[in-house]
């Protein structure tokens, strides 16, 4: 399956937190054969800062962001990154499942309008993974 997972930041070295558990579950999903691409913004945490662009870290390949004010990232957690919006919905449509890690963030509201915009309803999708799940365990 292909599956896109967004979070405000991707940082492979952080010791726990919502970053920590986003890249556990895709680097698990990852070694059981999915394709995952993660799209967060360009900030490491709150003070650090990773290059733009895209790479690939243990097998997930990852699109950063740049964020435009890191004032808002380090005061406020805030992180706007309105390139993300320059992604068509073809690129979403491509994806099997997306994930959506955080609470009201603003790549959260980005992906998931996109999304709506491509028809790809979350609760269909979560029914037919859990489904795929649920054949996988019962054999």
């Amino acid at each position: 399956m292909k599956i896109l997972q967004v979070y405000q930041i991707f940082n492979p070295q952080v010791a726990s937190g919502a970053a920590k558990v986003a890249f556990e579950i895709s680097k698990e999903l990852v070694e059981r054969g999915h394709e995952v691409v993660f799209c967060a913004s360009d900030m490491k945490d709150k003070f650090t800062r990773a290059a733009y662009g895209f790479e690939i870290t243990d097998g997930i390949a990852v699109r950063r962001f740049k964020t435009v004010c890191p004032f808002l990232a380090k005061k406020l957690k805030v992180y706007i990154t309105p390139k993300l919006n320059a992604l068509s919905c073809n690129f979403f449509g491509r994806f099997d499942v997306v994930h959506l890690h955080g609470y009201r963030s603003y790549q959260n509201i980005v992906v998931h309008h996109y999304a709506k915009m491509v028809l790809l309803i979350f609760c269909r999708l979560m029914v037919r993974f859990l489904g795929l799940w649920l054949n996988e365990k019962l054999k």
